[in-house]
Order: C-alpha cells, then sequence, then structure tokens
C-alpha cells in the first residue's frame, strides 16, 4: 500500500477478514464441543463426591465393629453395609476398568494415607489393623 499497490493490498486485506472469520468459527466450535462434553449442571450437581478423608472415620470406625483387624474384603462389606446410605451420588458411579462404585476404590485408596496418619498399623499383611489413635478418631 505505501509503494501504491492497491489491488495487491486488497487482497491481503481480505485474505486478514478471512482468517480472522475462521478464528472465529473455530471459537464457536471449541465452545460447541466442550457443551457437547460437559454436564449440565443439574448432572454436576448430583456428582458430588465425598473427598478420601471424609472415609478416614467410617473405616476406622468399621474396623473397630470388626474387633480391631480386617481384610480389604471384611472392611468393603462391613462399610456397605453401614455407611453407604450417607455417601454422595458421586461416590456410587462406577469406575475404573473394572466399573466397580467409586466408593469401594476410595476406602482401598485411603489405607496409605491412614498409615501416615497413624491411625492403622503399617502392616506388610493383607489385614488392616486400627491403632489407639484410631480408634480415638472413631469414636470422636
Amino acid at each position: 500500500m505505501a509503494r501504491g499497490d492497491y489491488a495487491e493490498a486488497a487482497v491481503v486485506a481480505e485474505q486478514a477478514k478471512s482468517v480472522k472469520a475462521f478464528e472465529e468459527r473455530l471459537g464457536q466450535l471449541r465452545n460447541d464441543w466442550r457443551a457437547l462434553w460437559q454436564a449440565p449442571d443439574e448432572e454436576k450437581a448430583s456428582l458430588e463426591k465425598t473427598p478420601l478423608w471424609q472415609y478416614y472415620k467410617p473405616i476406622l470406625q468399621s474396623l473397630v465393629a470388626l474387633d480391631g483387624a480386617a481384610t480389604l474384603k471384611e472392611l468393603v462389606t462391613h462399610f456397605e453395609a453401614n455407611f453407604t446410605v450417607g455417601l454422595k451420588p458421586g461416590d456410587l458411579k462406577p469406575v475404573g476398568r473394572k466399573h466397580v462404585p467409586r466408593w469401594k476404590q476410595m476406602v482401598r485408596h485411603a489405607r496409605k494415607p491412614m498409615i501416615q496418619n497413624k491411625y492403622i498399623e503399617d502392616v506388610r499383611s493383607k489385614e488392616w489393623r486400627v491403632t489407639s489413635l484410631g480408634r480415638e478418631f472413631a469414636s470422636k
């Protein structure tokens, strides 16, 4: 344009306009794609999940009820019979390759942090054993 070549400048300006229009269409496509994969607000509310640390107390209460020690299978059975009523909707949804309810997976994942917090003993067996601190926490 500075050299007086207005025809070429007009072509460049049209290309810039088409790039701008393409970017706008692309942005709209991204928004449409996100809308397809996001749950509606009502469904999001139903997917509320219990955080891991909130499983500690019912797990410890289950262990205390099972005389202070239990295998994972025994623990899950007792937990299911006594504590699943208070779980959030997202905790009941199947997860993972085996499609087990999320709460079962969370009970399993709680072992290591509960050992770190000294609520259960750090034993190399399949048995979960509650400590005196764990008994105290369970009774609160």
